[in-house]
């Protein structure tokens, strides 16, 4: 009678096993987070749907692709450090680099990455920054043309109204 429980048991251990793997793959699966396995050698082991959402290249085209591949040439140096940095074991955090989308143009991520495992993959979660980056960068020429003019001046947004005061000017 006892061999009966012990076997109920243990496929009631097993189910319950199951059930959390697949609400781990579904939590990695519909994150909005770039997430992403590499082998070690930087080889794209698993990844979620928003890689795919973000650059255009399928899972099915990355899957097993160096991602050196897809870093822009210029952020290359500084990548490949940062990615020797994880597989030591040190985490990376906040690294923002360029990628290469299908369709031939580049967007920013910004990523995080941490050694998974003595086998010496690395889990890396990664955001599409490039917004952020294209404000940023009209932001600092809004301000570099109003802190380098040698004449007074009067910034207006033409879709939105005005300073009353100046617009009386």
């Amino acid at each position: 009678m006892s061999d009966g429980s012990a076997c109920s048991s243990s496929q009631e251990e097993i189910a319950e096993l199951r059930q959390r793997v697949a609400e781990l793959d579904a939590f990695f699966e519909r994150s909005l987070a770039m997430l992403a396995m590499f082998k070690r050698g930087g080889h794209f082991m698993r990844l979620n749907q928003a890689w795919e959402r973000t650059l255009g290249w399928s899972v099915a085209e990355l899957t097993g692709r160096h991602y050196l591949d897809l870093v822009h040439p210029d952020d290359r140096p500084a990548t490949m450090a940062l990615a020797e940095h994880a597989a030591a074991g040190r985490p990376v955090v906040a690294f923002e680099n360029r990628w290469l989308c299908k369709d031939g143009s580049y967007r920013y991520l910004r990523w995080d990455a941490a050694l998974a495992d003595p086998e010496g993959r690395v889990h890396v979660c990664a955001q599409d920054i490039t917004e952020q980056r294209e404000a940023e960068a009209r932001a600092k020429i809004y301000e570099d043309t109003i802190l380098n003019s040698r004449t007074g001046m009067i910034v207006m947004h033409l879709e939105e109204p005005g300073n009353p005061a100046a617009l009386r000017m």
